[in-house]
């Protein structure tokens, strides 16, 4: 929204007419809280990968769905930036109902045995995700499941339920 916001406010100020802008229109890039249905539950996924873009994620939906159970799958990305924000992250998935962890999405690192396990413990409340999980995470009903993170690894999993 605040990009919205801002593009029109440039729009404006540079005198480009923006009387053909229609809100109702407008579409959230790949990967922004991008939603469907898998039975009765809500699968969103979304690039968050900052500790604050990641709770307004939450917040929205525990706003938009009031009624259902959050359910959180996160990949992590990079160790660097993972490590140099574990204050923020340490309290971040503690209003959901269950917290699942993807391996790091290591980007432009490499894997790196001893940072992984770093990273695991920062997120010490979050169970590292199995295929069993995910076979039960997908016999759930009336969920919000939010898959998060800026890699690939989450959407492919995310298509495996549609």
């Amino acid at each position: 929204i605040y990009n919205f916001i801002s593009v029109l406010l440039l729009m404006y100020l540079e005198k480009i007419d923006i009387s053909n802008i229609n809100i109702n229109n407008f579409k959230l890039p790949k990967m922004r809280m991008s939603e469907r249905k898998f039975k009765s539950n809500i699968l969103v996924d979304d690039y968050a990968h900052h500790p604050t873009e990641i709770k307004y994620v939450i917040k929205a939906m525990k706003q938009k769905y009031p009624n259902s159970d959050i359910i959180t799958i996160f990949q992590p990305h990079t160790y660097s930036r993972t490590l140099e924000l574990k204050d923020d992250f340490k309290n971040l998935f503690k209003d959901v109902k269950e917290r699942y962890l993807l391996k790091t999405y290591t980007s432009r690192e490499t894997y790196n045995k001893e940072k992984e396990r770093k990273v695991k413990r920062i997120f010490k409340w979050c169970k590292y995700i199995t295929q069993d999980d995910y076979k039960k995470i997908s016999n759930y009903e009336n969920k919000v499941i939010i898959f998060i993170g800026a890699g690939d690894t989450h959407s492919e999993v995310l298509n495996s339920f549609s």
